[in-house]
């Protein structure tokens, strides 16, 4: 029974996880480069920014070129570089992130660092802050969506929609853990006589964290961790490396 309890668990939050995952924010970026130098420019900004950490896809979709961080890097996007048209020698960039703020953020970047066109006069420019590894990773462990809200806190990586989204996630997959937890020890475990109540007699052990089945709970719980785990570095890495670069954003 306890093999069938956490196998539950496990299929339900693996499966709101991928779920949240199949969400990316994608943007086009039209230039009047051709497609060579548009690609030699971003590669030049790949260079600098991943620190020449990234990989060229086969798998380009349709376009000409297309670029990721290597597995062991903290950037996670594709960026594609192809042609307008066929009848044009104008180009087009293509980037998917994760989540909205990436999106905005790496447009930004690309707008100044690969096409080179100016900030407008109207836009305030803010530094790119750094944050703390382990911060974020000690909130985790306690419960992931701290560990999110400190990551967007004043940063450019996360919206507001990013951020209720990301942390909405992490609640409902602790409150599910625990929830099918509760309902699955109340149908099975043996519950306390009526003898026993009478005589005021301890029962059976029916607590969530110390019964027969807080071993696979507290395993479950850390799923979702090991997720977001992931997720801190990828935040955590990725806006430290753009602090380092002093890169500047303006919404």
């Amino acid at each position: 029974m306890v093999k069938s309890f956490g196998s539950r668990i496990i299929f339900c939050i693996i499966g709101i996880y991928f779920f949240a995952l199949s969400t990316y924010s994608s943007e086009v970026i039209e230039t009047n480069q051709s497609v060579e130098n548009a690609n030699k420019s971003v590669k030049i900004f790949l260079n600098t920014l991943t620190k020449k950490k990234y990989v060229s896809e086969n798998k380009t979709k349709g376009f000409t070129y297309r670029y990721t961080p290597k597995w062991y890097n903290p950037f996670n996007f594709d960026i594609y570089v192809g042609n307008f048209s066929k009848a044009t020698n104008t180009s087009i960039i293509r980037l998917e992130t994760p989540k909205h703020g990436e999106e905005q953020l790496y447009k930004q970047l690309i707008e100044t660092k690969v096409l080179k066109q100016p900030i407008p006069k109207d836009k305030k420019k803010t530094p790119i802050q750094s944050k703390s590894h382990i911060i974020s990773q000690t909130l985790n462990l306690i419960t992931p969506g701290a560990s999110v809200l400190y990551n967007s806190y004043k940063s450019p990586l996360y919206t507001t929609s990013d951020t209720l989204t990301n942390t909405s996630f992490y609640l409902l997959a602790d409150l599910l853990i625990i929830g099918i937890a509760s309902w699955y020890s109340d149908q099975n475990l043996p519950k306390k006589g009526l003898a026993d109540k009478m005589l005021n007699k301890q029962g059976p052990n029916r607590s969530l964290f110390t019964g027969p089945y807080s071993g696979v709970l507290i395993g479950v719980l850390m799923i979702p961790r090991a997720f977001r785990m992931i997720g801190s570095y990828h935040d955590t890495g990725t806006q430290n490396r753009m602090a380092e670069l002093s890169y500047t954003y303006h919404f």
